[in-house]
């Protein structure tokens, strides 16, 4: 990479690159890219000193994003693990660092992972100063939603930890993304069963190349059409933003056309998902469990 401006992406499983393995399941941060003016002429690799292949660049020929989120990473864990750093030993001044966590620091079960949310704030600001240090700008992105509804209304998934990132970006001065509200506004816009379009639901066979060859049911990640619904979101977040000067390079990369082509698949006939309120009400209970 020259001295263009790279924006670096810290987070969890719901913002990571996968591997075509993995197809169709992707995060936000492996669609982002895709909203930029110069999308058309964006080539993706992964730099040889890389801390891992999930790290996947996407350059532009003025602008490059560098995705650095790792499945099962908390905010804490992230920077205890040494990929902050990672980030900070190639990063330039000028460049930009956006951060999605919660996901993770929420499972109390998982005691390397979890960050209470009154000390999450703490572990926030460590961020911003890592960027401060090296000329950055830093942007916190609160949680993204799961698909869990309330008779016809999604439930915002983590919404105290949404809370304290916003509580959090207002103190230290960092532009914020609210993709809690968003996505859980466009999940409920959709409904119920739309939804599954977003999540990473699939029959069996769909993908027959996939490790999904047998099917998912999985109401918090996404596949490609849900991760780039929300990286529209995101993208629509940060050109929106104001009162950031600094911003202003990023806001002008991004594209001014941040639709998503619609979603249409054919299933098998007679075909028919299994879900029942059981299945609800465990993913309602694992939100409530890492809360």
């Amino acid at each position: 990479m020259d001295n263009k401006p790279t924006l670096y992406l810290a987070g969890d499983s719901t913002v990571q690159s996968y591997a075509p393995a993995k197809e169709p399941q992707a995060g936000w941060g492996q669609m982002l890219w895709t909203f930029f003016k110069e999308k058309d002429r964006c080539r993706s690799y992964v730099r040889p000193d890389a801390p891992g292949s999930h790290c996947v660049t996407y350059e532009m020929p003025s602008f490059s994003i560098e995705n650095h989120a790792f499945a099962a990473r908390s905010s804490r864990s992230f920077i205890e693990q040494g990929r902050l750093e990672e980030i900070m030993k190639v990063a330039r001044p000028g460049d930009f660092l956006a951060l999605q966590f919660a996901h993770n620091d929420a499972y109390k079960e998982r005691e390397e992972r979890y960050v209470p949310v009154e000390k999450f704030g703490e572990w926030l600001k460590k961020y911003k100063d890592a960027c401060d240090e090296r000329g950055m700008t830093c942007i916190f992105v609160t949680p993204v939603t799961m698909r869990v509804f309330d008779g016809d209304r999604c439930r915002m998934a983590f919404s105290e930890y949404r809370d304290e990132m916003l509580k959090s970006a207002d103190i230290l001065g960092v532009p914020c993304v609210d993709l809690s509200l968003k996505s859980t506004e466009l999940i409920t816009k959709l409904g119920f069963t739309k939804a599954r379009d977003v999540y990473l639901w699939l029959y069996p066979g769909e993908y027959p190349e996939s490790d999904f060859k047998d099917g998912a049911t999985d109401n918090a990640h996404f596949q490609r059409y849900g991760a780039s619904l929300m990286a529209s979101l995101v993208a629509e977040g940060i050109k929106n933003i104001s009162g950031f000067e600094a911003l202003k390079p990023l806001q002008g990369a991004i594209s001014d056309n941040l639709t998503v082509p619609a979603f249409n698949r054919t299933y098998p006939e007679g075909f028919k998902w299994q879900e029942d309120e059981d299945m609800l009400a465990n993913a309602g209970r694992e939100i409530v469990k890492r809360e």
